[in-house]
């Protein structure tokens, strides 16, 4: 890279712009997209959700049952 200037500002300022967009798209990328591949936790906590709620009416009818 004998052509990169690094002391010129036209070329630190396309450089910090493509860092920052690598890195804006990249927060983007695993807050947006990575989610939706992984539905299966989605799933998980719906089911969990129904465990809890199931046994906490289990423990309401005991608990009056006394």
């Amino acid at each position: 890279m004998a052509g990169l200037d690094l002391k010129n500002q036209t070329v630190l300022k396309l450089i910090l712009s493509v860092v920052l967009a690598v890195f804006v798209l990249g927060v983007f990328f695993f807050t947006h997209f990575l989610p939706f591949s992984y539905p299966n936790g989605r799933d998980r906590l719906v089911t969990l959700k129904a465990e809890y709620e199931k046994k906490s009416t289990e423990l309401a009818r005991a608990r009056r049952g006394r």
